[in-house]
């Protein structure tokens, strides 16, 4: 589907704010993609360590660690997973909305989108993304989408309540020249945006009209406009149409404000440095802040912030949003598009 952007005014009134006090989402790591090689895992081990619908996101190592927090799996308190999938793999991310916890936007929802690394080795890949749950659409060409059966308790859980799963599927359409998103605060990465959405939309004060007219690849449902069913649980599935092994960052959720600091995290992803296989430009003119090496060393050079890992990274003139600029913006241009469409 294709989302307009109706309310680039507010956007932009978020997007100053967001310039000076988001934080970041807290960061996960699937197991699958710690192993150098995980095709070559035995398949039970593999099992275990994969996303899927039998052993979705969180595993029981994410729920201890919220055990210790105040955040919750529910759609609303943003995340940033790092994900492999392997050869034909659907990795599964599970959220289970909750009642309003102090988001005034809406009550409950679910926001999900799946960003490419920005290297030249995953330049023709296009992962998508869909939603499986109660209450929403069962529309025959979204269903036709899905490389599974919604109605099949032997592949996708069925909801408690006995309603039926319904879904929502957002394509990735190619593109000539891929956008580039570089958030160079935390980790020096930078990430393919979907068609429609560039590094200027998401860079405060300003957002130009003309060049944040529509976007794609990217969940929203929310109570108010879906009938989303408060402590049951939906499914985000993320797979590549082709069937193509590769690295991706899942981003869940909207708000950072129960964001919890997880700096043994963002040293195991700094630099690129879970990409399996190599990372190269795209292109030989990238944004500011673009990082072209794996984990470099730092020299001392003047621009330059080493991290824990020892890579540098390099400080962008005009400075760049987190990550979780991206997820603010899209769920408030989300929001406004799905109340215009009716549906």
């Amino acid at each position: 589907m294709r989302l307009n952007m109706a309310a680039v005014a507010l956007v932009a009134g978020f997007a100053t704010l967001l310039g000076s006090s988001a934080k970041a989402h807290i960061p996960f790591i699937e197991p699958e993609a710690r192993e150098d090689a995980p095709e070559s895992l035995p398949a039970g081990e593999r099992a275990e360590m994969d996303y899927s619908f039998d052993n979705p996101f969180p595993l029981a190592e994410d729920l201890a660690f919220q055990d210790l927090h105040d955040f919750a799996f529910d759609g609303i308190d943003s995340m940033a997973i790092n994900a492999y999938l392997t050869p034909g793999d659907i990795d599964v991310y599970k959220v289970v909305p909750a009642a309003n916890d102090g988001f005034t936007l809406f009550s409950a929802a679910i926001l999900a989108s799946v960003l490419p690394p920005a290297c030249a080795e995953l330049l023709d890949e296009y992962p998508v993304v869909a939603a499986v749950g109660p209450g929403l659409p069962r529309d025959p060409s979204t269903l036709s989408a899905l490389p599974f059966n919604i109605d099949d308790a032997a592949e996708v859980p069925q909801p408690a309540s006995g309603m039926k799963n319904g879904a929502i599927f957002a394509p990735n359409p190619t593109v000539d020249r891929r956008e580039i998103f570089v958030e160079d605060v935390v980790t020096g990465l930078s990430w393919f945006l979907p068609d429609g959405l560039t590094q200027v939309c998401l860079e405060p004060p300003s957002i130009p009209i003309d060049a944040c007219d529509t976007f794609e690849n990217t969940i929203l449902a929310y109570e108010g406009q879906d009938d989303i069913v408060v402590g049951e649980p939906y499914y985000i599935a993320v797979w590549d149409p082709e069937g193509d092994a590769q690295d991706y960052t899942m981003t869940l959720g909207i708000t950072d404000a129960h964001y919890v600091d997880r700096l043994d995290i963002n040293a195991e992803i700094e630099c690129f440095n879970l990409i399996h296989g190599d990372c190269t430009p795209p292109y030989e003119d990238l944004p500011e802040g673009y990082i072209n090496e794996l984990c470099e060393k730092s020299t001392g050079e003047t621009g330059s912030t080493s991290s824990s890992s020892g890579c540098s990274i390099r400080s962008s003139s005009g400075g760049s949003t987190p990550v979780l600029a991206v997820m603010w913006l899209l769920g408030v241009m989300l929001l406004r598009r799905r109340s215009q469409r009716g549906c």
